[in-house]
């Protein structure tokens, strides 16, 4: 698992949290080989953590900006969190069934939904200012988000 350019919103805020929770599902991936339960238990306690702190300034960036795919996003966001509960429930869990389905839940969201949702706020606030969404580029914005 590798950190790619694809990964990023062009949202500065939302792309550095982005990093650290992908570095936490790296982190969780590299200590489930030979793992005691407890480091285990450490890894996903931050890991499940940091999700719901960063779910939450995703979900009042969507508040803010009334964005109207906010229910979906949110719904998405309920999901991975419940299908993470419910494999670590069980008395097995397989640790790097859990990673992975975390990193392939991290790409395909973060690809889709976030870039979709920061496009959506850096055109809200090039309107505020009165420029071209692009010009916002130094501010975290990705050249391909553009008018």
């Amino acid at each position: 698992m590798e950190w790619g350019h694809d990964f990023e919103t062009g949202l500065a805020e939302i792309d550095v949290q982005h990093r650290y929770f992908f570095q936490l599902i790296q982190r969780a991936n590299d200590v489930r080989i030979g793992a005691n339960t407890q480091e285990r238990s450490s890894i996903l306690s931050e890991l499940l953590g940091y999700a719901n702190c960063h779910f939450g300034y995703e979900t009042a960036l969507m508040r803010t900006y009334e964005y109207p795919g906010r229910v979906h996003h949110v719904t998405e966001h309920e999901q991975i969190l419940s299908q993470v509960k419910s494999f670590l429930s069980e008395e097995n869990a397989n640790f790097h069934k859990v990673t992975m389905l975390l990193f392939n839940w991290f790409a395909a969201h973060s690809t889709l939904e976030d870039c979709a949702l920061a496009k959506y706020i850096v055109d809200c606030r090039a309107r505020v200012l009165d420029v071209p969404p692009a010009s916002l580029a130094g501010l975290g914005l990705r050249e391909q988000v553009g008018p």
